[in-house]
């Protein structure tokens, strides 16, 4: 499988060298920031903190990666690790102190206009939905997005380095499958795990809200509110954990416990499988 090397990229994007890793891995990721890592011998190209790498696939660019670490192993190798362009997002905050009301393409399009310098532009938003959030108080712009991105199922990020500034797109999930698997038949390199890690049948939830008196001081009360699914209490009995939330931030407290009850209802499923494999048996 031909994949082509990473590219060292200048200031202005343009290629300075191509790195030759010793081992490389890549992590995508829709809704959060994918990641990499690329080991490299000591003679290949000087890097540092903060330079640019272009990382391919078999399909082609995966896009642009900063470097946010380097470590030097016993054998003298550098280990980078980098994350995916969005992550420049985290280098500015959203400079405001305040609750927003209004529509998910609105809230991104606010979060690209704090970017202190300004590499992304928002695209296509296939979400119309209304959007809440309270309590903003100079949180990080890459921390409001991933929270946006994770409060609304069904969608997922999409980036486009080919315009200036760069593009990101808020895409609506495919709803038909584009492969399907059969385990034992055609694929080898299959695995699935499956773990309690974040299974909750009873929460134990800290509810904290800010009150202010008569006399201008402001106090915070805290309410303990337990909450059980049954019908997971069913299957697996009970499995309890603790949460703590402010009303601050929650503007609606009943569906912020629905959904968390709702999203560990059950152990956690993951399956994997060769990249290579998955390739040789789709063309993709």
């Amino acid at each position: 499988m031909a994949v082509r090397l990473p590219i060292l990229l200048n200031a202005d994007f343009s290629e300075k060298t191509r790195l030759h890793p010793v081992a490389m891995s890549l992590s995508m990721k829709l809704r959060e920031t994918s990641t990499a890592e690329i080991t490299l011998d000591e003679q290949d190209a000087d890097v540092v903190i903060h330079d640019w790498v272009e990382i391919y696939t078999p399909q082609g660019s995966a896009g642009l990666f900063r470097v946010t670490d380097i470590s030097r192993s016993i054998l003298r190798e550098r280990v980078l690790t980098l994350r995916h362009g969005i992550d420049t997002l985290c280098d500015g905050v959203y400079k405001a102190q305040m609750d927003y009301e209004g529509t998910v393409s609105e809230f991104m399009g606010n979060i690209m206009a704090q970017q202190t310098v300004v590499r992304w532009q928002l695209g296509t938003c296939d979400d119309t939905s209304a959007y809440a959030r309270q309590g903003i108080n100079y949180d990080q712009l890459s921390s409001l997005l991933w929270a946006l991105a994770d409060e609304h199922n069904g969608y997922y990020l999409s980036y486009d380095f080919s315009t200036t500034p760069w593009t990101v797109n808020y895409l609506a999930l495919p709803t038909e499958p584009a492969c399907e698997f059969r385990l034992s038949r055609n694929v080898q390199t299959v695995g699935i795990d499956r773990n309690d890690d974040d299974l909750c049948t009873r929460l134990y939830l800290s509810v904290n809200t800010a009150v202010t008196g008569d006399d201008g001081i402001t106090e915070t009360q805290t309410e303990l509110q337990i909450h059980n699914n049954t019908e997971a209490q069913a299957i697996y009995g009970i499995v309890e954990k603790t949460a703590d939330i402010d009303t601050e931030n929650v503007a609606d407290v009943s569906a912020w416990v629905q959904r968390y009850m709702d999203d560990d209802a059950a152990p956690t499923i993951q399956i994997s499988i060769d990249g290579y494999e998955l390739a040789e048996l789709t063309g993709d």
